[in-house]
């Protein structure tokens, strides 16, 4: 594992050795960053917490033990050096007061001093992650187990085979919630998040787990309520609330929802959609209820996400051959779209608007929308021998992940967002060198991380000195020129259309730090983003 360290001092030539000299990676450290102004250093140390701080002490607006001092206000574990000019013992007690590892005075300094702090520092993170991790673990096997023994009494609950009263409130006891003389109330909640955020989690388990650990803390915390997990990403939860009065029970309700709400936007990057089922004194109602609100999950798929929605919305879907009977018209507008001077931002809001107006059944838009991707590659292939870009069986699995309207617009926008850059690559460059169009194709589907060279040449089979060359003859750029420049227009297509926030798609092309992406950014488009949106960052 790579750990993170940052550089500061006021004096360019000392920030210039130490890069250079200090042998980073061979120690175990990326050097994130260098500064010669704290105030700078300080924003990038909050917003990215590194591991290791090293700062020169005498410099103008914060000195470094402010420094150190604020940025281990947010991130207690801070390993930090100091490097001054002064000798003073004054500063080397506060120094030590902060726990700082190690004091040096510029004057004898060289790399090679460093070197054995950093490896000092290098093991005790060691130390410190190998403990942080057996202890995570051991929590998310705890979790895990609980978890899973609540998911099957949510599956008995479900099922109707809960007859025995008595039985049902032991175990919602067991499970933290005393029943007894209060008004139970059901609410169902399920999580959306598009395909990329998805893969930032590396797999959909992942992401349903990260939801579920933060909904069972704030919900147990509350000690109102319990969790009941049905599966990945959906469930219910249970509240006990006091008969005797209705501003109360409001105000239990909303504290503990909108926490759940902003808990899983802020750490989860994901929405969550919530209906409340009626308060009733009696188990089995509010078991009915469940199962009611459980029957009812596809009709939420309008619900506006992040709101707490309540079970009186009813929605009687449109007919299927209401939608299918302009299929052809539907694929034929999709066509000219996805021509180089297309509008396909215009064609996926248009849509995404009839369909909230009209609001055809669920199941009949996504089969609606996965027949339209998958004719429109099956037709270039045929006509120009065009490959396919994303194969029927990865669309048919990330359409059956979707649950709700605002997961299908992102799911619209980043593949056929994707297509329309295909064709116009296919269009501009028809007479390419297969080589070229098959690497190409490699970047599209992989967006949403950064492709290395290396990478592309052994999926291509090819002697990656060779293809570099290669792709540098045909195309005039290099290849990470023209994967950064994609990714760029991708970027200004999507903040221009409103489809994310700068850290949204920064994060969804890749891109671990915001900072680095506004600067590529700038670089390819002339302009911050502030400028593409018409509005601040």
């Amino acid at each position: 594992m790579m750990y993170s360290v940052i550089l500061v001092d006021d004096s360019m030539p000392v920030l210039h050795y130490l890069s250079r000299a200090v042998p980073w990676e061979q120690l175990g450290f990326q050097l994130a960053g260098s500064f010669s102004d704290p105030e700078e250093a300080l924003t990038y140390g909050q917003e990215h917490n590194p591991d290791v701080l090293i700062t020169d002490i005498g410099m103008p607006k914060i000195d470094g033990i402010q420094l150190i001092s604020t940025l281990k206000q947010t991130h207690l574990s801070l390993m930090s050096v100091i490097i001054s000019c002064h000798g003073e013992f004054a500063y080397a007690q506060q120094a030590v007061k902060l726990g700082v590892q190690d004091y040096l005075l510029k004057e004898n300094l060289t790399a090679d001093q460093l070197v054995p702090i950093l490896e000092q520092i290098r093991q005790r993170l060691d130390q410190a992650q190998s403990h942080s991790s057996e202890h995570q673990r051991l929590q998310e096997d705890h979790l895990r187990h609980r978890l899973l023994i609540k998911r099957k009494f949510t599956s008995e609950l479900l099922s109707g085979s809960i007859q025995d009263e008595e039985y049902g409130i032991q175990r919602l006891t067991h499970f933290g919630l005393d029943t007894r003389g209060k008004l139970i109330l059901p609410v169902y909640y399920t999580v959306t998040a598009n395909e990329e955020r998805k893969q930032r989690f590396h797999d959909l388990d992942l992401l349903s787990f990260t939801v579920e650990n933060i909904v069972e803390e704030i919900v147990e915390h509350s000690g109102t309520a319990v969790h009941l997990s049905k599966s990945p990403g959906e469930g219910f939860i249970w509240f006990a609330l006091p008969i005797r009065s209705s501003a109360e029970q409001e105000k239990i309700l909303h504290e503990v929802m909108y926490q759940l709400i902003y808990s899983v936007q802020k750490f989860a990057k994901a929405e969550i959609v919530t209906v409340c089922g009626s308060k009733t004194m009696h188990l089995q109602e509010a078991i009915n209820d469940t199962i009611q609100l459980q029957a009812e999950a596809d009709r939420y798929f309008y619900l506006p996400p992040s709101t707490l929605c309540d079970s009186s919305y009813r929605l009687d879907f449109q007919k299927e051959s209401d939608l299918f009977a302009n299929y052809g018209t539907a694929a034929e507008s999709l066509s000219l779209a996805l021509l180089p001077d297309g509008e396909i931002n215009l064609w996926i809001s248009n849509w995404i608007k009839r369909l909230k107006q009209e609001r055809y059944h669920p199941e009949t838009v996504k089969t609606f929308m996965l027949k339209l991707a998958i004719d429109w590659q099956l037709k270039q292939q045929q006509l120009h021998e065009r490959p396919f870009a994303f194969s029927v069986e990865e669309l048919h699995r990330e359409m059956g992940h979707i649950r709700h309207i605002h997961e299908l617009t992102e799911w619209m926008n980043i593949r056929f967002g994707a297509l329309a850059v295909l064709s116009r690559d296919w269009t501009l460059q028809a007479n390419c060198r297969s080589e070229i169009i098959h690497a190409r194709n490699y970047v599209e589907q992989h967006m949403n991380r950064l492709v290395k060279l290396e990478e592309v040449a052994e999926h291509l089979h090819l002697n990656a000195s060779y293809f570099s060359r290669l792709f540098k003859k045909e195309t005039g750029e290099t290849f990470i020129e023209y994967a950064t420049r994609v990714k760029m227009q991708r970027a200004k297509e999507w903040i221009t259309a409103g489809n994310g926030t700068v850290d949204e798609v920064s994060q969804m092309l890749g891109y671990q730090y915001k900072s680095y992406f506004l600067k590529l950014y700038k670089l390819y488009t002339g302009h911050t983003p502030v400028k593409s949106k018409g509005d601040t960052i």
